[in-house]
């Protein structure tokens, strides 16, 4: 082998292992790299991973929550449609409650307006007994009121029963018949002032008018009866005291019952 030839040989050699040497030294740089790398990105998977895992956790809980606030939900959907329900039942009820109400308060409508009527027919086909009766709520143990009684022939109380039967005996016809029984016992058991107010309003309900002469006017037979007597020759003839006043119908110019008259003697 020639000299050029071992040097080219040796140069060749030399290249070879300087190019050798880089290659390992590439390789270890490179491994070392990798390594700190993978490191590094496993470090980073550790930390996703726990990150995922947190997620995963926080997200089954929010699954957790959202289905127990769904049950609640649903419960209480449920619950306002069962409310719903029964409010729209007691809607329904009351509804009805008030028709029949007001279909009733309809009929105790018509039927006061009817009620109303009838009284109205009642007070004007009764007035005058009505009258009569209220008439005979004074003095009602008066002698005159006990006569009244008996000439009616009931209790003369507010009653329907009364008027009836007052309408039925004629108000006029009972009257007639107490003043005369009155009449008899007025000697000896005067007509009092209250007694006498109360035949005038007797005597107005009856249709009738109370017949009392003036004092002083002359003695009539044919107008009057004469029941008592006294001296006073200054007034012979006239009339001193009308002790029963007479009765007669209003408007007319004849006696139910003549006044019974106290006359002066000579």
């Amino acid at each position: 082998m020639t000299d050029l030839s071992q040097a080219l040989r040796a140069e060749l050699d030399a290249v070879i292992l300087r190019y050798e040497a880089l290659v390992r030294l590439q390789h270890d740089a490179l491994t070392g790299a990798h390594e700190r790398d993978a490191a590094t990105l496993r470090a980073e998977r550790d930390r996703l991973q726990e990150r995922v895992s947190e997620l995963t956790q926080r997200v089954n809980k929010l699954e957790t929550t959202l289905e127990q606030r769904d049950d609640r939900i649903a419960m209480l959907l449920q619950k306002v449609e069962e409310e719903t329900r029964r409010a729209r039942d007691a809607s329904m009820r009351a509804e009805k409650a008030l028709a029949e109400a007001q279909e009733e308060i309809a009929g105790l409508h018509a039927r006061l307006d009817l009620t109303a009527d009838e009284s109205r027919v009642f007070a004007d086909t009764f007035a005058s007994e009505i009258a009569f009766v209220k008439a005979c709520e004074g003095e009602k143990n008066s002698p005159l009121m006990i006569v009244i009684r008996e000439a009616a022939g009931c209790d003369l109380e507010a009653a329907p029963s009364a008027y009836g039967a007052l309408k039925q005996a004629r108000l006029d016809v009972v009257l007639t018949r107490a003043v005369r029984e009155r009449g008899r016992t007025t000697i000896d058991l005067p007509l009092t002032q209250g007694e006498r107010a109360v035949l005038a309003a007797l005597a107005q309900a009856a249709g009738c008018e109370l017949i009392e002469p003036a004092l002083g006017a002359r003695f009539d037979s044919e107008l009057m009866d004469k029941v008592a007597t006294a001296l006073d020759p200054s007034e012979e003839g006239n009339v001193l005291a009308c002790p029963m006043p007479g009765l007669r119908l209003a408007g007319t110019e004849g006696a139910l019952v003549f006044p019974k008259v106290k006359v002066a003697t000579g």
